[in-house]
C-alpha cells in the first residue's frame, strides 16, 4: 500500500493516498483550480505536469496498468497553460512526450490506451483519464483540455512531492 500525506483543514481531515508507489499523490476534493493549488501548497505538493504522468501510464507493467487504473474516470488539473504545438490525436513516448499521430507517427499504429486527444487553449490544463466505456467510444483514454474555465470543479486533486521548482500555474494565478 502507497503512502498518505494528512492534514486537518478546519473540521475535515483529508488524506492524499499515493497511487501505487508512483510517487504521485491522489485526493478525491472536487476543488476548482486555486482551490488545488492552495490544497497541493498546504501539503508540501506541486501539481504534476502531463509528462509526468503519461510516462508513468504508458505501457503494459503492471505498475504502469495500476497506475492508469486508478486514474479511470478522474479529471484534474496538470501544471501549465494550454498547448500550442499540438491539437486533435496524439501518443506519447515512454518519456510521455507528446507525439502527433499522422505528422510523427503512423495513423491507426495506435489503440485507445496509448491514445491521448489534444484541444489547443490557454486556459490551464485539465487532464482526464476517461472511463472503459467512455474511452471505447471516443477512441482515447486522455484527454488534455486548455479551454477549460479555472472555475471548474475537478473530481480529484493530484500532486507530486515539491521538488523546489513553483508550479508555473500557481505562480501565474498569484500575480494576478
Amino acid at each position: 500500500m502507497g503512502s498518505m500525506i494528512k492534514s486537518g483543514i478546519g473540521s475535515k481531515s483529508l488524506e492524499f493516498r499515493e497511487i501505487s508507489q508512483s510517487g504521485i499523490f491522489k485526493i478525491h476534493a472536487h476543488a476548482n483550480c486555486t482551490e488545488s493549488l492552495k490544497l497541493l501548497v498546504e501539503h508540501d505538493l506541486r501539481s504534476v505536469d502531463y509528462k509526468e504522468i503519461l510516462a508513468r501510464a504508458y505501457g503494459s507493467s503492471r505498475m504502469a496498468l495500476r497506475f492508469r487504473n486508478s486514474l479511470k474516470g478522474d479529471s484534474f488539473y496538470i501544471n501549465g497553460f494550454g498547448i500550442d504545438e499540438f491539437s486533435e490525436y496524439c501518443t506519447f513516448s515512454r518519456r510521455g512526450e507528446l507525439l502527433q499521430i499522422g505528422r510523427d507517427v503512423p495513423k491507426n499504429a495506435y489503440g485507445v490506451e496509448d491514445t491521448v486527444f489534444v484541444y489547443k487553449g490557454y486556459m490551464p490544463m485539465i487532464l482526464s483519464v476517461y472511463s472503459d466505456r467512455f474511452a471505447k467510444l471516443k477512441g482515447y483514454r486522455f484527454d488534455i483540455d486548455g479551454d477549460a474555465s479555472p472555475a471548474i470543479k475537478e473530481h480529484t486533486v493530484l500532486g507530486i512531492k515539491n521538488d523546489g521548482k513553483l508550479d508555473e500555474m500557481f505562480s501565474i494565478l498569484l500575480r494576478h
